[in-house]
């Protein structure tokens, strides 16, 4: 696998699929298989969607594992993670559809801001 080469110039934000942190809805869900599908469903998308990214999408850097030693135990847990471009502006979660002309969603034009 090739090397990526990292922006030192603008931030990234890394988001964890840790299963120790997983918050499933079901209590017998296995967190580690979910949180494998969840990273490899998201990062296969952006991989797929390579053509939109610094468009409608933040632009992708890659998929990565950090290993963590587990304290008091001789071993080590694997946690992975994907960077992105970190795109300023409003929480997803706080826009309300109805706030949008049809055909011109939210984070595209002129509302898609960069750092």
């Amino acid at each position: 696998m090739a090397a990526t080469t990292l922006p030192t110039s603008e931030y990234l934000l890394a988001k964890f699929y840790d299963p120790l942190y997983f918050d499933h809805v079901q209590d017998d869900a296995d967190p580690f298989l979910c949180v494998d599908r969840a990273y490899t469903h998201e990062a296969a998308a952006y991989e797929m969607l390579k053509p939109l990214q610094r468009t409608i999408i933040p632009r992708y850097y890659g998929s990565f594992t950090l290993e963590l030693s587990i304290p008091n135990k001789e071993a080590i847990r694997s946690v992975r993670f994907i960077l992105l471009e970190l795109v300023v502006g409003i929480d997803m979660t706080k826009l309300n559809p109805a706030d949008f002309p049809a055909g011109n969603p939210p984070g595209t034009h002129e509302s898609y801001h960069r750092r």
